[in-house]
């Protein structure tokens, strides 16, 4: 996600404004695995490389095949640190709303 709370296209300079939601509903974790398949399809980038690159000097990039099950929803689980790498890689934020009550 770009910094001002929209997604951006493939060519990375059109951005989508992101669905608006009522602020006092939590977002519930399939909600957010949903929004990490929509920006990796976004993306345009195959699980090969978005392997290669999420891959560091120290450590190996986030598995295909566990990317792969997540992509076709055969799984749901994925470890943070590949959550993180992969929205790296995708340039995606996690804000918190500061209209929200909590």
């Amino acid at each position: 996600m770009a910094p001002d709370g929209c997604r951006q296209r493939r060519s990375g300079m059109e951005p989508i404004e992101m669905a608006k939601r009522k602020t006092s509903q939590p977002i519930e974790p399939h909600e957010i695995r949903k929004l990490l398949r929509q920006a990796i399809r976004d993306s345009g980038k195959t699980v090969y490389q978005l392997h290669i690159a999420t891959q560091t000097e120290t450590e190996r990039g986030v598995d295909q095949g566990q990317l792969h099950k997540f992509m076709n929803d055969e799984s749901t689980d994925m470890k943070a640190s590949s959550v993180e790498r992969l929205c790296k890689v995708l340039n995606l934020k996690l804000v918190k709303d500061d209209d929200s009550a909590g």
